[in-house]
């Protein structure tokens, strides 16, 4: 693959022929919690512990503000406080909704969901944590304010295959049962858009910004005290290896991505041609 471009579109199409299966349990797991949340709002109770099942409860808090400045206000100073996550050691599920004049989008809540539950049985099953020490520390360096720290972070971040299933299952979940027209629809109408972007903005970063700076520095110290690369004999060599690995995260996203749009208009169509076999049987009648 080229340095010019993350895929072309004739990569793309060649992709899309593939399909993605999710579990069932994944889906069903997925829709109690959303409800038992929805509920719990429904009836003042913004937040909360509960138990869904033996081996796994959910945490949720919700926040409503009067206006979109307000929100925006708040999570300038508050964004720690958006907890999202799965807890091995605690077998908790973290969710944070935020609400603007008691609105909130109910696909990304349960996009956010499926995440985690995908998170849970990926656990479940393999009988360990994945959160390892470098994983942790690139995870609480997501938000650096330092641009190369939080872009590295995020690109070794959507490196993992857990993480990336999890975005793409959730996606998955929210989009059931709607109209999906074309990959890019589905992509630009789930959080998978801020995958995308993430990438390529990072892609970008990395192929063009100076390796010089006060801030590139702390980067490699980030780097190379955590054991996230080897060190390298080079900058370009250094530059080579995230940007590879930008390359990787991406291929891995579009694929899994892909397979799941494909399934997804697979499953819309022939739920269609049903309707349509319905209808005109009872027309006949």
């Amino acid at each position: 693959m080229s340095n010019k471009v993350l895929i072309t579109e004739d990569g793309l199409k060649e992709i899309i022929k593939e399909e993605l299966g999710i579990a069932s349990e994944v889906l069903e797991l997925t829709k109690k919690i959303e409800q038992k949340i929805d509920s719990s709002i429904k009836n003042g109770k913004y937040s909360g512990t509960f138990k869904i099942k033996d081996d796994l409860k959910i945490r949720f808090k919700y926040f409503d503000f009067a206006d979109y400045e307000s929100l925006n206000d708040w999570y300038r100073d508050n964004f720690n406080k958006v907890k999202n996550g799965y807890s091995f050691k605690s077998q908790t599920i973290y969710i944070t909704i935020l609400a603007v004049n008691s609105i909130f989008d109910s696909y990304e809540l349960l996009d956010t969901i499926q995440h985690e539950v995908h998170h849970y049985f990926q656990a479940f099953k393999s009988g360990k944590t994945f959160s390892s020490d470098a994983y942790k520390t690139i995870v609480a360096n997501l938000y650096s304010k330092n641009e190369y720290i939080s872009c590295l972070s995020h690109v070794l971040y959507l490196n993992k295959k857990f993480e990336i299933e999890g975005f793409v299952n959730g996606a998955y979940n929210s989009f059931q049962n709607r109209k999906v027209t074309t990959y890019k629809d589905f992509i630009r109408n789930t959080n998978l858009s801020n995958v995308d972007k993430t990438l390529k903005n990072a892609f970008l970063f990395f192929k063009n910004e100076p390796f010089i700076g006060n801030d590139f520095n702390k980067m490699l110290t980030y780097i190379y005290s955590n054991g996230l690369y080897k060190e390298s004999k080079s900058l370009k060599e250094l530059r080579q290896l995230i940007l590879k690995d930008c390359k990787n995260a991406y291929d891995m996203f579009i694929r899994k991505s892909s397979r799941a749009y494909a399934l997804l208009k697979k499953n819309y169509d022939e739920m269609m041609i049903e309707h349509i076999k319905s209808k005109f049987n009872k027309d006949l009648i």
